[in-house]
């Protein structure tokens, strides 16, 4: 399978050169069950898993383990946070730190979260403020820096108090190509 598979369901196949050989299998620490390839593993939780594969011959007599399959299933979208309060403050250069926190369970705890980042003001033309991206490893924050464009820092500078409410829109995927899409309202304020 593929190192990190995004369904409960994983397909494995393996080959002897001997036709007289069987095969046995056990997943992770559970017992040893006779099997032939294709082998399917259905239901499997999220996490990492190890599929032991090992031949039997004709008599019945079994080998030393010849193969150890290494695999992780993450079937959840990736966990994202802002974890901002609710006023960020932006310097006048027009630039501001976001930071994005990736769940500590993503990817049975190191897997990463990445995407893109927009914000909009909530009220007035749907044009984005500002653009950025993200990457970060499971249970760590990402901090990135986003600068305001010259009409965003317009509308700051000409808010009431200098405050503007805009929606921080973030779209993530982490490394099973699961997605998710978070919208956080905070108040950028010089």
């Amino acid at each position: 399978p593929r190192a990190i598979n995004a369904t409960r369901t994983v397909r494995i196949a393996f080959t002897t050169p001997n036709s007289t050989m069987s095969f046995r299998c056990r997943l992770d620490a559970g017992p040893w069950v006779p099997c032939r390839s294709p082998y399917v593993l259905v239901g499997l939780h999220s996490g990492d898993h190890q599929l032991f594969i090992r031949t039997v011959n004709s008599v019945g007599v079994a080998g030393p383990t010849v193969r150890t399959v290494r695999f992780q299933v993450n079937v959840y979208a990736p966990g994202i946070v802002v974890r901002n309060p609710s006023v960020i403050r932006v310097d006048h250069a027009g630039k501001l730190t976001l930071r994005v926190l990736c769940s500590p369970r993503e990817g049975a705890g190191h897997g990463t979260c990445a995407g893109t980042i927009t914000i909009h003001a909530r009220t007035g033309p749907a044009t984005a403020l500002a653009r950025g991206t993200f990457h970060t490893r499971a249970g760590t924050t990402a901090h990135t820096t986003l600068t305001l464009g010259a009409v965003a820092r317009k509308l700051l500078t000409s808010s009431r108090h200098h405050r503007l409410q805009v929606a921080i829109q973030i779209t993530a995927h982490d490394l099973a190509n699961n997605h998710t899409a978070l919208t956080a309202n905070r108040t950028l304020a010089y």
